[in-house]
This record gives structure tokens, sequence and C-alpha cells, in this order.
């Protein structure tokens, strides 16, 4: 079985979720001109124009706007367009004039988590705490990487702190559901995931996981009508006609199982690429047509299409002030 993308990749909340919230602005003391290029900056990111945001930003920066504002702004753009190690330095600039800021050590822990180093991204979430205690962000942050890691145990006490901080926020308890599975607690995440469908029934990574929560249970039917209603609300969603598949395959239905894993490969073929691991196929691995359906899907960005999931919108949260 496999995981929504935003469970997969853990709540990360950079492509959607950061939002413009400034706070307190930059010192009155620049140039007109800079402070044009500054708002010029910040009126393109509102309308998700990273590129213009950052160009802008630059010009401002040119201009003598030597200001931990601009630095903390053109490194979330840059965070927004996947650019980490320039995110990572414009956080580096930003602490050096203004080292208080929990969200700067936040966001560029995530930058440095996106590029594998998980040692550093663990203390600044941990630096993001200790600044302020109540920063539910870096609690989920840190809980997202403690997973990564392979200690999800160690990751649920961060997410219940960030519930506890943030109860209103479902992803978060979407997050400790995968943890508690991960670590072998099924009834703990079914009841996380039961929580956030009471409040919204069309919630696709809470019915996945929940569908995954059944399948562990070994309730493959309850599994399935999980990952049929994600379908219907997600249609373009690839892992929940693979999860489909999956069940079928565990019951030895070749026939039906291939109708659901060719609509996943349809959609992505990183299904292709899963199914041939996934121990969830093993009772049709070799069947004849399994074997020709995965020899006739091309590896994942061979000719430029496809999509590993990266590209997948995370769970909107708003991005805290600096």
């Amino acid at each position: 079985m496999q995981l929504h993308p935003d469970i997969a990749e853990g709540m990360r909340r950079i492509y959607k979720g950061i939002k413009l919230t400034f706070g307190s602005a930059p010192s009155a003391s620049f140039k007109k001109e800079a402070y044009a290029y500054y708002n010029l900056a910040n009126a393109k990111y509102a309308l998700d124009d990273f590129a213009g945001a950052i160009e802008a930003y630059d010009k401002a920066l040119e201009l003598g706007m030597e200001s931990a504002h601009v630095y903390y702004w053109r490194g979330t753009s840059k965070l927004k367009l996947k650019d980490f190690e320039g995110a990572i330095s414009d956080y580096d600039a930003t602490m050096k004039l203004e080292s208080t800021w929990s969200g700067t050590f936040y966001y560029r822990a995530t930058a440095k988590e996106m590029l594998g180093i998980f040692y550093e991204a663990h203390r600044d979430y941990e630096e993001a705490i200790r600044r302020d205690k109540n920063y539910w962000p870096g609690h989920s942050g840190l809980g997202d990487l403690k997973v990564k890691m392979g200690n999800p145990a160690g990751a649920i006490k961060h997410f219940t702190e960030a519930i506890r901080l943030e109860p209103d926020e479902a992803s978060l308890f979407v997050s400790r559901a995968w943890a508690r599975l991960a670590s072998g607690d099924k009834l703990g995440a079914l009841s996380d995931c039961r929580y956030v469908l009471e409040k919204d029934a069309a919630h696709t990574g809470a019915l996945l996981l929940r569908g995954n929560c059944r399948a562990a249970l070994q309730d493959d039917q309850g599994a399935i009508c999980d990952y049929e209603e994600a379908l219907r609300i997600e249609p373009d969603c690839w892992t929940a006609p693979f999860n489909i598949a999956c069940m079928h395959a565990r019951a030895g239905k070749v026939e039906v199982s291939l109708q659901f894993l060719r609509q996943a490969i349809e959609l992505d073929r990183a299904a292709a690429a899963a199914a041939k691991t996934d121990s969830d196929f093993d009772p049709i691995r070799d069947e004849p047509e399994f074997i020709a359906l995965l020899d006739s899907v091309p590896p994942t960005g061979e000719d430029g299409d496809g999509d590993s999931g990266e590209e997948a919108e995370k769970g909107s949260i708003d991005d805290p002030q600096p």
C-alpha cells in the first residue's frame, strides 16, 4: 500500500501553505525606492509570483535595504520554488540580522530536510522550539523528520504536543496517525483518522490512511471502501486505485487488481515502480499479465512524463510569523 502525498513526505507545508503574514515591518530608515521594490515583492509573493518576488527583493537589497525581512521573505520565495540551497543561504543571512525568529529556524530546517541533511534539520527544529515553546510548527516538523528517520515512536510525542497547541489543525492528527501506524499502534492510528473524518468526511489523506489502518487490521473490504471514497473525491490521486489494486491482489483477484493498477499507472508511473516492491502484490507477482504490465511501463522520468509525487501540494497551514 502507498500513502497519500500529504503523508508520504510528512506534512511539509512549503508548497501551498506559506501565506503572507509579515508581522513587524523593516526599519523606516531605508530609501523610498528600496521600500517600493520591497512592497512590490510582497505583492508578487501574495499573487504566487515567486520568481518575480525574488527579483524585486533583489532590487531592494541592491538599493541598500539590508533587512532581515527582505532575506527572510526572499528565502521563503526560494523555498516555494524548491531552491533549497538558496533558501538556506537567505535564512543564514536573516539570522545574522535577527536571531530570535522561530520561523527562520523552522523553514531552514525544512530546506535542509528536503536536501536530506537530517541531522542539521533536527537541530534547527529543536532550536525553533527552544526559542518559542508554543511554536507548534516546530513540534510538527520535528515529528515529521523523526518519522522519516525511522523513529515513529519518537515522533508521536511531538505531534501530540503540536495538537495540544493547535487542536484545530487536522493535518496534525493525520501525521500522528501515520506515526502510530508505523510504530504498531493500529487502533490509535484508526482513532486519529476517525477524529479527522468526523470533522471533514472528504479529507482524502485521512481516508487513505484509515484504509491502511483497516488493511493492517485485516479488514480488506473496509479498506477498499475508504480507498474508493478517496478516489471519488480526488480522482487524480494515484495512491487510491493503487491501494485498491493491492487489496484485490492480496485476495488473488488478478483481473480486477490489474484493472486498478493500470488506472494508477495512467495517473502516475510511480505506481509501476511501487508495485515492483510492494509485498501486497506477491500473490499475483508471477502472473504473466502482471509481469507484462510492469514491463510495458518506462521508468519514471525517462521521457519527461510522469510524477513521482514530489509536486504534490502539502496540507495547508498558515505561515508562522518570523
